[in-house]
């Protein structure tokens, strides 16, 4: 089975430059009513002239972002696991895995580790966690390759 990045991913990075748009004029306005202080033209036309610049940026580093997670892929087949991302290419026969530890580095998030080629594939971009850990587990028990 053939597992890609999540459309959940991409709509976080679609977004994402908006967010950081608006913090620092919304902070710049925030901080001025709690303070009491004016604020005057010059430093809301610079803080949004800035506000632009970082908006360009996180644009850039998402769309770069996005382009590159859409051709990670990761495939479970019964002939091992293929790990394609950027100009990282990974095979692993079953036959030759030692031992694979699902590791949890975070709530919701699993990392696969993959002996004896001390080599790790992250989850984390992948849209069914649950159903790739089931699918590694039962192709573990298939071709008799020890899991943690």
């Amino acid at each position: 089975m053939v597992y890609h990045v999540s459309n959940k991913k991409f709509v976080t990075k679609l977004v994402e430059p908006f967010f950081v748009a608006i913090f620092w004029p919304m902070l710049l306005s925030l901080a001025s009513e709690v303070s009491g202080l004016s604020i005057t033209e010059e430093l809301y036309r610079n803080t949004v002239l800035f506000s632009f610049l970082v908006f360009i940026i996180t644009a850039a580093i998402n769309m770069r972002y996005i382009y590159v997670a859409r051709k990670v892929k990761l495939e479970l087949s019964p002939d091992g696991i293929e790990f394609h991302c950027h100009k990282k290419h990974l095979f692993f026969p079953w036959r030759q895995i030692s031992l694979i530890k699902l590791v949890e580095s975070k709530p919701g998030s699993r990392v696969i580790h993959i002996l004896p080629d001390n080599e790790s594939i992250d989850l984390i971009l992948f849209a069914d966690h649950e159903k790739i850990y089931s699918q590694v587990i039962f192709y573990c028990k298939q071709f008799n390759v020890n899991y943690d």
